[in-house]
């Protein structure tokens, strides 16, 4: 895979990867509160690391499997952190907030080429659950490249 890998990566980046990594470092700031609408207790503090170590092998990672294995785990681990703070499973908005959050936190290089190169792969597991968590990266992705300030909570 490694060969194939070097040959059908894309050798140029996304553009929507500058204006992600960009945004990520202007919005370096915010917090969980700037995401969640209303009240949540949820301790980010323990499942960010993993969180962030999991979106950055996606981007590192040469094999199809463990890209999905990683992204896959990804929102096992938001179902971990919903699980932990007493809510049985997070409803997609919830989802796609925590998520945005951690990718502004994270600061991936280059997760939309890599998220599109695993769209190329992604075979009969389109339909199935990790297709729906790559659209609901890639989506996550595109809403944090055309992120501003005054989409966020509780900004002065």
């Amino acid at each position: 895979m490694e060969k194939l890998y070097e040959k059908l990566y894309p050798k140029t980046l996304n553009e929507i990867d500058t204006k992600i990594y960009n945004k990520c470092e202007q919005l370096n700031w915010v917090e969980p509160k700037h995401f969640m609408k209303g009240s949540s207790n949820y301790i980010y503090e323990s499942f960010l690391p993993d969180l962030s170590s999991y979106l950055f092998l996606i981007t590192k990672e040469k094999s199809i499997r463990k890209k999905l294995m990683n992204l896959n785990a990804i929102f096992e681990c938001i179902n971990n952190l919903g699980k932990f703070s007493g809510k049985n499973k997070f409803g997609i908005d919830e989802e796609m907030q925590i998520l945005n959050y951690v990718l502004i936190k994270s600061k991936p290089k280059n997760m939309y080429t890599n998220l599109e190169f695993l769209e190329l792969f992604i075979g009969n597991k389109k339909d199935d659950i990790e297709g729906h968590n790559l659209a609901t990266l890639k989506i996550a992705c595109e809403y944090i490249a055309d992120l501003s300030e005054s989409q966020l909570n509780a900004v002065k």
